[in-house]
């Protein structure tokens, strides 16, 4: 029944997530001047995701103007009228532009696809996203997206997973100058198989909207509803979020043991004042 569900959440519904929308960044409409930040290729990649819900009123007030979260329960756990929030950490094992081995971690939540004024790229994204910040345990990738105006936060990183009888169980934690913030533990064991896709995860700051334009090659995954998510309320991540206790979230699961390469690009989208 979970793969079931879980590939109708990741292959049905999300494309035909409502009709886009302009997209406003403190009252400012999107131009199409456009310019491209970096493009790479990930080598030998795995993927280990949880996805849960967190109170969507407190979390619009962290997203620009005109985003609009995509509301719908996918996953068991998550409530009506939540929030769906994505943490997903990507391991590679060499980069074309970074040292090896990296990690790097997404916290994203699940937006209404975007409709940027005269856009020309005609590309199909199976999913949106705002990513709210990125972690990476590497110095110079930090230094790279920083420079690229990118929300991100180097921490340290320390991840696991191993084969089980059906499936992978996995588990990733990330520490501050306090200590650890993040800790997720999960079991995926429900295989499924995935088209070649393009995912855009957005950024933004006073000037222009920024994102990350993954695309994966056709790839297997195991997915499961046995997430389990501790949060430091005190911490930067907790603050974001709105978690307000130590108590465990629990979400869906993805892992994704081996992906040949993952291909990123960073565009950069302009913003431009106009009278609404």
């Amino acid at each position: 029944m979970m793969k079931y569900l879980f590939r109708i959440f990741l292959i049905l519904i999300l494309p035909s997530c409502n009709s886009p929308h302009k997209l406003q960044v403190r009252k400012s409409i999107i131009s199409v001047a456009e310019t491209s930040g970096l493009n790479r290729t990930l080598i030998n990649c795995s993927n280990l995701t949880v996805f849960f819900g967190v109170d969507s009123a407190l979390l619009q007030q962290k997203l620009p103007q005109g985003t609009i979260p995509y509301m719908k329960p996918f996953f068991p756990g998550i409530k009506k009228g939540q929030a769906t929030i994505i943490i997903s950490l990507i391991r590679a094992d060499s980069s074309d532009i970074l040292a090896s081995p990296q990690q790097m971690m997404h916290v994203l939540v699940f937006i209404k696809p975007i409709k940027l004024t005269n856009e020309k790229d005609t590309t199909q994204f199976k999913i949106e996203a705002y990513e709210l910040v990125r972690f990476t345990d590497s110095e110079k990738e930090n230094n790279k997206l920083a420079a690229l105006n990118f929300n991100v936060l180097k921490n340290k990183i320390e991840s696991v997973s191993s084969k089980q009888d059906k499936g992978y169980s996995f588990q990733f934690s990330i520490k501050d100058s306090v200590n650890e913030f993040l800790l997720v533990k999960g079991i995926a064991d429900n295989a499924v198989t995935f088209d070649p896709t393009h995912v855009r995860f957005w950024q933004s700051n006073e000037n222009a909207l920024i994102y990350s334009h993954y695309q994966f090659p056709l790839h297997h995954s195991f997915v499961g509803d046995k997430g389990q998510i501790i949060i430091r309320p005190d911490s930067y991540l907790g603050k974001l979020l709105g978690i307000n206790s130590n108590v465990g979230l629990t979400g869906g699961t993805e892992y994704i043991n081996s992906i040949d390469w993952v291909k990123e690009s960073i565009h950069y989208k302009a913003v431009k004042k106009h009278s609404n």
